[in-house]
């Protein structure tokens, strides 16, 4: 009897000391992997769903992250990318240079050290701000001037490229970055509850991506007016303790207008010819009519006709008129 338990337990003693190895061991992406990317606004606007498979062990970055960079309408509303560049870079096309904005969104790294709020260096404008973003191209009259964002010198910014987020580049990127406000139009960053990027269809408005921290937001305007073709944009950010995040970029793509057809110049209509022919007057004696009432004095009726018809006293009158039109002037009677 003792032997069948002690046989018993030691099957139950193998049992557990094989389980574990038929436990599918984990996977790891190497030291240092990441497998965060920056997700486009349909990835959140779009319900989450369930993912089965076997577990990722991630070991995230200690450098802050940006964890959304992209486009919405003036109406705020998060556009996605048409598709992509050769070498991976998002492409955001627009018919005009203007009336967008560019949102950039960061969350601290495993040191969980919080993230610079400034987009302008207003102490010293050849340090860098917390928010640091470059063009490739030049924006709007590309105006050399620091952050002159505002009436009446209103100017755009200068182009960077190669990309060179040195102090030397400085100006030029305080110059792009200053245009990134929040709600009291102060460069700085904004809060969730200043999110400027809303989603449909309920049109609210909060961050992209739910791990951000804080988000960058610039309008851009007419002076600041995007070239026609394509424009590269870099941004990367900054914790207070001066780690710095990876650059990110993408494409603004305007659409080139097209080219209006040549107005063909067409013959000016010459006048037409004025007639210089005069009309003859009428033959003298053919009607004495002309407003004096004798009509019946012309030789077409004669003045025999006028006595049968009993009307010879107006018809000698008449023939008088008649006599006196036809004499010359100076045969006119009368002594005044």
């Amino acid at each position: 009897m003792a032997s069948k338990w002690l046989c018993g337990w030691l099957v139950i003693a193998g049992l557990m000391l094989g389980l574990p190895r038929l436990v599918p061991a984990q996977v790891s992406t190497g030291q240092g992997a990441s497998v965060r990317t920056i997700r486009s606004a349909a990835a959140w606007n779009a319900s989450a769903s369930t993912t089965s498979g076997p577990s990722v062990s991630v070991t995230a970055p200690t450098d802050p992250q940006i964890t959304f960079f992209g486009v919405t309408r003036a109406d705020d509303v998060v556009l996605d990318p048409s598709g992509d560049t050769a070498e991976g870079i998002p492409i955001y096309p627009r018919l005009a240079g203007s009336g967008f904005s560019l949102v950039v969104e960061g969350s601290p790294g495993t040191s969980h050290v919080a993230l610079g709020t400034s987009s302008f260096s207003s102490d010293d404008v050849n340090q860098l701000p917390d928010l640091q973003v470059e063009v490739s191209r030049p924006l709007g009259n590309g105006s050399a001037a620091v952050c002159d964002d505002g009436d009446p010198d209103f100017g755009g910014v200068p182009a960077v490229s190669p990309f060179d987020f040195s102090l030397a580049e400085a100006p030029a990127i305080n110059d792009l970055a200053c245009r990134f406000k929040d709600g009291q139009n102060q460069p700085v960053g904004r809060p969730p509850i200043e999110a400027c990027t809303r989603f449909l269809p309920e049109l609210e408005y909060h961050f992209v991506d739910p791990d951000s921290t804080i988000q960058f937001c610039g309008f851009v305007d007419e002076p600041l007016s995007f070239p026609s073709g394509d424009t590269i944009v870099a941004a990367r950010i900054r914790d207070v303790a001066g780690n710095l995040s990876a650059v990110a970029q993408l494409v603004i793509r305007i659409a080139t207008p097209a080219s209006s057809p040549t107005a063909t110049p067409t013959a000016t209509p010459s006048p037409a010819p004025t007639s210089t022919a005069t009309v003859p007057a009428a033959p003298p004696g053919t009607n004495f009519a002309g407003g004096d009432g004798c009509a019946l004095a012309s030789p077409r009726y004669g003045i025999w006709n006028g006595a049968i018809l009993g009307l010879l006293p107006p018809l000698l009158v008449c023939w008088r008129r008649r006599r006196e039109k036809e004499a010359p002037a100076f045969f006119v009677t009368g002594t005044g």
